[in-house]
């Protein structure tokens, strides 16, 4: 409650008329350093504009420089604490700099707020009317953050980032609160701070579970401050990770693979007659269903004409409508494969809790490949996970595929003479409709997949 309460007041103060009170209430060493900066110069003849000018900007970058100063003087005060000082003195410290990248940044916004105020004639926007270019104030927080992240291990960063410790205080409370990203100081040369900040930190954090929900909180930071539009999260040359290589068997390795599963299944299972449940998936559909992946890689290579790629017209429609012919006949595998049934409520409060203390004592790591073994096929088939990640590249293919810059290859040739526009066009209508068919029938695999997993994914995809 304490701390609430005295956030209220900070906020209070921050929208005071006088500058002086406010700048007054600050903490030493900062209430000196905004004192000098931000005291209006004295009252000169019109030829000393350009003296006043340069002097508001010398004091302006002393103030830079003394706040950065500051925060790496608590933030060496940090390093030097020791063990045997204990917990209670390294939260003091994390506090401290806590507090002072508070202070900064509602004096950052303080200064801002009255100084865009042109039409007002308060006190508080005539006493800053002399600062004639405010852009390091904007900024100003977020160097010092920038600074911050840069001086501490990973499990301070993640203290200062987000902590029950300290709940109106972290990175993640500046941001939720509007302060961080208020529009007075979040401006284009602070967003690109930001994103440098995040992308650091993502950088130090490891692929498995141990730092996932860490990672997390990042990624729900930069989708909420930064649009869709976001330049940085956009693909913009349009490229495609033609690096990732899907190994799968041969013809020979599969059909040795399906002779000795037999022949153990024979001696494990005399007299039942029954064959193990790989051998019901021949090699055309293995080889086609791990096949596509080499598509989904580079898709303006192997199925979309171009004069580089070294296919033709006639070779990439071909291509184009095996490319189709594959993925219709892999969704109806899907549709034929059942997914597990769904446990209750009940059911799944039990599996969910006893997969949390399980996680608690042992640390799961992900891969982001899948085996592509013969003998796991027609397991991989029902599996939820594998599923949810096939038919998500699959949408992103066809989404792919149906925008206004890809032009899908119809096989028509040019010749003299002729006018084959029309049949093109022909085409591509019964291209797009197909299309249009392929993503409906994948989102309703999306969504008969066993729930919870199942409707997440597809929210998340529609929006």
């Amino acid at each position: 409650m304490a701390d609430t309460n005295d956030q209220s007041m900070t906020d209070v103060t921050t929208n005071s008329d006088d500058p002086l009170t406010y700048l007054s209430s600050l903490s030493e060493p900062l209430k000196s350093y905004a004192i000098k900066a931000f005291s209006p110069p004295p009252t000169t003849s019109e030829d000393s504009t350009a003296d006043d000018d340069d002097t508001t900007t010398k004091r302006l970058d002393e103030l830079e420089i003394s706040t950065r100063s500051h925060l790496l003087t608590l933030v060496e005060q940090l390093h030097s604490i020791t063990n045997d000082n204990g917990e209670q003195a390294i939260s003091l410290a994390i506090e401290t700099i806590l507090d002072y990248l508070n202070s900064v940044t509602l004096l950052c916004l303080h200064v801002t707020r009255h100084h865009t105020s042109t039409t007002s004639t308060t006190t508080a926007s005539q006493y800053y009317s002399h600062l004639t270019n405010i852009s390091i104030i904007k900024k100003l927080p977020f160097l010092l953050l920038e600074d911050t992240i840069d001086s501490l291990p990973l499990q301070h960063i993640q203290t200062i980032w987000s902590s029950s410790q300290y709940p109106t205080k972290t990175i993640s409370s500046l941001t939720s609160q509007n302060k961080l990203t208020s529009p007075l100081i979040f401006t284009a040369p602070s967003k690109l701070i930001l994103l440098r900040i995040c992308n650091k930190i993502l950088k130090l954090l490891s692929n498995s579970n141990v730092d996932c929900e860490f990672a997390g909180t990042i990624m729900i930071l930069l989708t909420k401050v930064f649009p869709l539009s976001e330049r940085s999260a956009i693909n913009v040359l349009g490229s495609f990770n033609v690096g990732n290589e899907t190994v799968f068997e041969s013809e020979i390795e599969f059909h040795e693979k399906i002779n000795c599963a037999d022949g153990k299944g024979g001696e494990n299972n005399k007299g039942d007659g029954k064959k193990g449940s790989s051998s019901n998936i021949g090699y055309d559909f293995y080889k086609t269903f791990w096949g596509v992946q080499h598509i989904f890689t580079d898709p303006t290579t192997t199925i979309l004409y171009s004069k580089n790629n070294g296919l033709s017209q006639s070779d990439a429609a071909n291509a184009y409508n095996c490319f189709m012919k594959d993925i219709t006949s892999i969704l109806v595998a899907l549709e034929s494969s059942s997914t597990p049934v769904s446990k209750s409520s009940k059911e799944d409060e039990t599996s969910l809790t006893t997969t949390t203390e399980e996680e608690t004592t042992t640390t799961t790591v992900r891969h982001h490949k899948y085996l592509t073994s013969s003998q796991l096929l027609h397991l991989q088939l029902k599996d939820v996970q594998l599923r949810i990640h096939f038919l998500t590249q699959l949408l992103i293919i066809v989404s792919y595929l149906s925008s206004p810059t890809v032009i899908l290859p119809t096989g028509v040739a040019n010749t003299a003479g002729s006018n084959t526009e029309k049949l093109s066009s022909q085409i591509r209508v019964a291209q797009m409709k197909q299309l249009s068919l392929i993503e409906k029938r994948t989102m309703c695999l999306l969504s008969s997949t066993t729930p919870p997993v199942g409707k997440f994914v597809v929210v998340h995809i529609c929006v």
